[in-house]
């Protein structure tokens, strides 16, 4: 059946939805004749949009400080090689979306300044969360020896090591298999928090030391005064030391750690 006129019928198919189809009327088209154009109705000007004040040009968009989606990735590289002189926070920015991505390497290209083809801005100061990005996603690729040569920079840059870098280093040691350095950057640092003990009992938990790391949940239940006030073992504490047990095929230490988990938390 064929339609014609006014009631013509076109279907047409949305490529991002396969097989979703959707109608549309058309008017039919005047032979010889071009479609009439309809002038244009003027706005008021108090009305309209607000004009801008004359003065120098807009400064570029800097990249987002959220975690960007990984359709955007390449997006905010370009952006940030368009940046003339990048700040640390852009590059913050760009280190920890490709960190959490499915191409973490590229993280640590970034960081070697390899990622972005020339000509390319200097990349700025590095500062303690800079590496800790990179630290994350040296961990998530099981990178031994670049975790070795981040710690490197850290001392060689003279950053400020707080607790979360410290914690960071931990668990990247430990997720590489190097578990004798996380345990000595561990016993290195002043201040531990509840995050800091979990990354080096699920370490060792899913190492090839799970008794240290149930001898470590021993010790964090026993005396508190090792963590920083107002904190506790978490839940995450309870599973790492239980995955301990497990590797140990201890079923009696597997029961008494829940008790002592709540024992400890409250």
């Amino acid at each position: 059946m064929t339609l014609s006129g006014a009631n013509r019928c076109i279907l047409t198919t949305n490529s991002d939805r396969p097989g979703y189809a959707v109608k549309r009327l058309l008017p039919p088209p005047s032979p010889g004749l071009s479609p009439p154009v309809q002038a244009v109705p003027r706005v008021p000007p108090h009305l309209g949009p607000p004009r801008l004040p004359p003065g120098p040009p807009h400064p570029l968009p800097r990249p987002p400080r959220a975690l960007p989606h990984p359709a955007a990735l390449p997006q905010a590289l370009l952006l940030l090689r368009s940046l003339p002189f990048p700040a640390t926070n852009d590059l913050n920015a760009a280190l920890r979306g490709l960190a959490a991505s499915r191409h973490p390497a590229r993280s640590l290209l970034l960081l070697a300044g390899r990622l972005l083809p020339p000509p390319s801005p200097p990349l700025p100061r590095l500062d303690a969360l800079s590496l800790s990005f990179a630290l994350r996603a040296s961990a998530r690729c099981s990178d031994a020896p670049t975790t070795v040569q981040i710690h490197a920079l850290v001392i060689r840059l003279g950053v400020t090591a707080d607790v979360r870098l410290h914690t960071t280093l931990v668990d990247s040691y430990a997720k590489c298999g190097n578990l004798e350095s996380a345990r000595k950057v561990f016993d290195e640092m002043t201040i531990r928090d509840v995050a800091t003990w979990n990354a080096l009992m699920a370490g060792l938990a899913q190492g090839t030391e799970p008794n240290l790391a149930l001898a470590l949940f021993h010790r964090l239940a026993d005396s508190f005064q090792e963590l920083p006030s107002r904190e506790e073992p978490n839940e995450v504490t309870i599973v790492a030391a239980l995955s301990a047990c497990a590797q140990l095929g201890s079923l009696q230490d597997g029961l008494r750690i829940p008790c002592m988990g709540m024992e400890a938390m409250h």
